[in-house]
């Protein structure tokens, strides 16, 4: 080697030494724990939701109108008309600490309510973003494993969800402007019970995803089941937790010993039941398309395993699309399989063929069959203890009443908000968009298969009214009155999800904001109802506490409760119950609770035009 190489080599720089990652510095167990929820799809996922801040500026915007609405309705309340904040110092004081600590509870119910509505919409529009977009499988082939990618996609959708929730700390802290404001750990204690809702909700919707095949389904599992674990079910539920901090902060404390372990334990359940998404979400659809008998050769390719209706000359194809192509389970259906014995069963009647709810409801199976006697005398036993009013009629139709018609119009209204968005994020938009024929067209039969799917909320709610006509709890005159509210809502919940479908790009925003829309509606006007209470008292009745008349135009709960009246035979006149110092209703009571439903249908006919005036200008320049 030469003297000028050799000089050349030598005066070539060191090195730099290897510079170790931060987490190397961590002990090996913190280490194994980081590494095992920090992914590159965590940070990737959270960056590119940051980016769409749409529907984020709706959650954030919504949550704190109502959290200020529910802010001036106790104030209202406490503080009515030109009352002033008289007396001594120490007085003032107390009734200022008085006034936060009760807005501080409701404002901890209220922000609850909401994130738990809006946490299985961003984890089940996460996962099915993936589904119709076909990306699952090939985050698959990466090095990527199952548990990163569920913490990825999952992870993601729940920091949002958790600055939603940040984002509604200023409004309560403007209660340290008055007396001593609200203590701090009764803060602590209650912004942990909601984020360990919040966690426990997103598993669990992550976990229904993998079995459903459409958002919507997911989105009405998800409801149905938080419905039952954190609120029906005490000790799980983050509303104890509140409730008690309004007595004393420890004592809600107490219950979070309680608390804490279910929620723990209904997390990891849904966490190693959520892994499987990816691997069902690819497997189902290629299982569920052929048909076969055990033992028997492979199927042809021709063969399907539901075989779909005729499509005829004069039937609109697209209305076509929307009645049959699903999961959807019809009433024909239904009562074909419940009227018919048990035949010979094939691969294709197993629950993991057909669904849960198909499986239920249709399968040759003897176990499906028998769950499905096991439901109707269940049914028959409820249906002869609610006639004769073992079990409390009037709640009949005014709480599982509202609970069927809220699913009635969860069901139409989620899939009217997914109709067209999902089309154009699927990208086959397109192609319908060049079929013959107006684009109304197109948008009526989204309108006319969203409406299908209230077909089975429809029954449960008239089967429920029908069973208080028969226990003389519920006038025939009401059970009118409640059929044309719920088809005025219905109309309006349809048009909506029709016009947000038609704005929106995807399906995730569409339906956030129908949900977003529809809470903060309701409950808005339902807390401006309360810091306008009145008291009223009628000829021959004792005084009470009434809503005024416009709360029941604007609130369709308020709506609903004062429709649901009964005929009283022992004093001839309609009451609101059988008590004997119950007031009568009349017609000055009735007719807001109906002007609700025009005022709601026409908004829905106006918006209806307003989505077919949008969709003309879709594609084009």
């Amino acid at each position: 080697m030469s003297e000028p190489t050799r000089r050349a080599r030598n005066s070539l720089p060191p090195p730099l030494p290897v510079r170790q990652r931060g987490w190397r510095r961590f002990p090996p167990n913190l280490r194994t724990f980081r590494s095992r929820l920090a992914n590159d799809l965590l940070g990737w996922e959270v960056l590119r939701a940051g980016r769409r801040t749409g529907t984020l500026a709706v959650a954030r915007t919504a949550i704190s109108g109502l959290l200020l609405a529910a802010m001036w309705a106790l104030w209202a309340a406490q503080f009515p008309g030109d009352a002033s904040l008289g007396g001594t110092g120490t007085e003032i004081g107390k009734n200022l600490t008085s006034f936060a600590e009760s807005f501080a509870v409701t404002f901890f119910i209220v922000q609850a309510t909401a994130v738990l509505l809006l946490t299985p919409v961003f984890v089940a529009g996460a996962i099915f973003e993936e589904r119709d977009t076909r990306s699952g499988e090939i985050l698959l082939t990466t090095e990527l494993t199952r548990r990163e990618v569920y913490v990825g996609k999952v992870g993601a959708r729940m920091v949002q969800v958790l600055l939603v929730i940040l984002a509604s700390m200023p409004i309560l802290f403007l209660t340290q402007l008055w007396g001593g404001g609200v203590s701090l750990e009764m803060i602590l204690v209650n912004y942990s019970a909601t984020c360990i809702a919040v966690i426990g909700a997103g598993v669990v919707t992550a976990a229904l995803s993998a079995y459903a095949e459409i958002v919507r389904a997911a989105i009405l599992r998800s409801y149905g089941l938080l419905l039952l674990l954190d609120v029906a079910f005490f000790p799980a539920s983050p509303f104890l937790i509140i409730w008690t901090s309004s007595f004393h902060w420890g004592l809600a404390l107490g219950f979070m010993a309680l608390y804490l372990p279910l929620q723990l334990t209904i997390v990891l359940i849904g966490y190693f039941i959520g892994q499987r998404w990816l691997r069902m979400a690819m497997l189902r659809q290629k299982t569920r398309v052929t048909k076969k008998k055990a033992g028997s050769p492979p199927p042809l390719p021709s063969e399907i395993a539901r075989r779909l209706p005729p499509l005829h000359d004069d039937a609109d194809p697209l209305l076509w699309k929307e009645l049959n192509v699903g999961t959807r389970v019809t009433p024909r259906e239904a009562l074909k399989a419940w009227t018919k014995f048990p035949g010979k069963s094939t691969i294709d009647d197993r629950m993991d063929k057909m669904g849960g709810v198909r499986w239920l409801m249709l399968s040759r199976e003897t176990s499906a069959f028998v769950y499905r006697l096991m439901i109707a005398l269940i049914g028959v036993a409820l249906f002869l203890l609610a006639v004769t009013n073992m079990i409390p009629n009037d709640w009949i139709a005014r709480v599982l009443g509202v609970m069927a018609v809220a699913w009635l119009l969860c069901a139409v209204g989620i899939s009217a908000a997914s109709g067209i968005s999902r089309e154009r994020q699927k990208q086959s938009l397109i192609f319908m968009l060049m079929l013959p024929g107006p684009r109304r067209d197109l948008l009526k039969a989204k309108a006319l298969g969203a409406l299908s799917r209230g077909i089975w909320p429809a029954i449960c709610s008239a089967l429920l009214l029908m069973t208080a006509v028969i226990g003389l709890r519920l006038s025939l005159i009401a059970v009118v009155c409640l059929a044309f509210t719920a088809a005025g809502l219905t109309v309006f919940s349809v048009a909506i999800g029709i016009w947000l479908s038609a704005r929106c790009c995807t399906a995730l925003n569409a339906t956030a904001i129908w949900i977003g829309t529809l809470s903060a509606l309701i409950i808005g006007t339902f807390l401006l109802a309360e810091a306008n209470v009145d008291f009223v008292r009628n000829e021959g009745a004792r005084q009470r506490e009434d809503y005024p008349a416009w709360s029941r135009v604007l609130n369709p709960l308020l709506a609903w409760g004062r429709l649901c009246f009964r005929y009283d035979y022992r004093q001839g006149r309609y009451t609101v119950d059988p008590s004997p110092d119950s007031w009568a209703i009349t017609i000055h009571d009735v007719i807001p609770s109906l002007l609700c439903s025009v005022l709601f249908a026409t908004i829905g006919y106006l918006l209806w035009l307003l989505a077919v005036r949008r969709f003309e200008k879709e594609g084009r320049a």
